[in-house]
């Protein structure tokens, strides 16, 4: 867990998701975001996933460091944030941000009509439909209307931008996955 030094944030504590990660990866547990599968066995599926990427977004950070050969593309994985704003039992405002892998579980019987349908999801990379937010979803922070003592709008706007600059530093500096 990580807590913020920084006003107005200091003392708010969350979850960064690289440690969330690694921890993963320690513990042989992977498989929460790469569709089931451990690192190894998602070998081709990101191969697949990074090379479909790469067409669409040429321009993107990733590829200086891949063509520099500073990362391989085998461990580079792909992640969805979700923020949204809820309620509480009593009706305040909750922020809840959480991050989940961009492979799903599968989708079971109706496998050839999502594949159909949704081309750009088919060549072996499956969606979700077959496991619940519990168990693809992992949590980043949450946080009450009245956790910080001040404007709900000012909280959320400045975890926001704390979160983005982190999500940027990761994604150039990369997160080490040794124990995977």
């Amino acid at each position: 867990m990580s807590c913020e030094e920084a006003s107005p944030l200091a003392g708010f504590c969350w979850l960064k998701p690289s440690n969330f990660i690694k921890t993963m990866a320690k513990m042989n547990d992977l498989g929460h975001i790469l569709g089931g599968h451990s690192l190894r066995e998602a070998r081709d599926m990101l191969l697949s996933f990074w090379s479909k990427f790469r067409v669409l977004y040429p321009q993107h950070q990733l590829w200086s460091s891949v063509d520099a050969g500073e990362k391989t593309l085998e461990r580079c994985l792909p992640i969805f944030v979700h923020g949204d704003e809820g309620t509480s039992f009593k009706k305040g405002a909750i922020l809840i941000v959480s991050f989940q892998g961009a492979f799903g579980y599968g989708s079971s019987k109706r496998a050839q009509e999502i594949q159909e349908r949704y081309q750009a999801f088919g060549d072996s990379i499956p969606l979700n439909f077959l496991s619940t937010g519990f168990q693809s979803r992992m949590p980043i922070f949450v946080c009450p209307k009245e956790c910080l003592g001040f404007d709900f709008s000012v909280c959320s706007l400045c975890l926001s931008v704390s979160f983005v600059c982190y999500l940027k530093k990761v994604s150039i500096k990369g997160s080490n996955m040794n124990h995977a």
